[in-house]
């Protein structure tokens, strides 16, 4: 499956514009779907390299993890992607655990915009050079 078809989810959800729900089901759908495209390159990794950074287990990479090592990478466009898809992963905690926040339409609908130019940053640099750059700090940082 492609990541990018949980936008679409997150989409249909945000064009019912109804229940609460929807509208936190669509940030956390937009979230899903950016840290998904970069999940599945992360793990064509060297695994002796995510094993000594803690990044992979098994087919789960953690996600503040992988955020920091992102925002820690030399490429400041890399750097930018992590703080960006840090602010996502904040969005998609607060629509699934934090219930006494009001997450309506228009908030939704600011976090799904938010995913599509942060996916639209991952498609023109390239989801591999992405990962390419985070290799390059995991191994200067873990000496591998």
């Amino acid at each position: 499956m492609d990541p990018r078809e949980f936008m679409l989810t997150a989409e249909e959800l945000l064009a019912k514009n109804g229940r609460e729900a929807d509208c936190r089901s669509a940030v956390s759908r937009a979230y899903y779907a950016t840290y998904q495209m970069l999940r599945v390159e992360v793990l064509t990794l060297d695994r002796r390299l995510l094993s000594s950074a803690s990044l992979a287990a098994g087919k789960m990479v953690p996600h503040q993890r992988l955020i920091d090592y992102l925002k820690g990478c030399d490429d400041a466009k890399v750097r930018a992607i992590g703080v960006n898809l840090d602010s996502l992963k904040d969005a998609r905690h607060d629509a699934d655990y934090d219930l006494h926040l009001r997450i309506n339409a228009k908030i939704a609908e600011q976090e799904f915009e938010k995913a599509k130019l942060l996916q639209q940053d991952i498609t023109s640099i390239g989801p591999r050079n992405v990962v390419r750059a985070l290799e390059t700090y995991l191994r200067k940082t873990f000496g591998q």
